[in-house]
């Protein structure tokens, strides 16, 4: 039962990290007027706002002052990072399913 317990709470935290590299990626790539190409525009609301400042901090970008290429520098280093907290921790395989659905609201499997 306990090895049980462990194996979902992996699952939750490995799903959690998968989810989170995907609204980060929504946010950046969706190719709305909400999306964003220059770190500095990520609303300090954001919850990524947080691992952004980390991350240029840990790379020696001053937020401030940093340029298009040091912003772009930012989006693959906290890219890189949200991806590298999917790696699962335990000697388990991790299964996640994902239905994409279409504008009607149809699943459209193997499209």
């Amino acid at each position: 039962m306990i090895l049980f317990m462990e194996h979902q709470k992996e699952t939750k935290r490995v799903y959690d990290a998968c989810m989170a590299f995907w609204e980060l990626s929504n946010i950046l790539f969706n190719g709305t007027k909400n999306s964003i190409t220059y770190m500095k525009d990520l609303p300090a609301s954001s919850p990524f706002y947080k691992d952004a400042l980390d991350v240029a901090k840990d790379i020696g970008i001053d937020w401030d002052k940093m340029t298009i290429e040091q912003s772009d520098a930012i989006t693959l280093a906290l890219l890189e990072t949200l991806f590298m907290r999917i790696k699962s921790k335990e000697r388990v395989d991790v299964v996640i399913n994902v239905k994409l659905y279409g504008k009607e609201g149809t699943t459209r499997a193997g499209k």
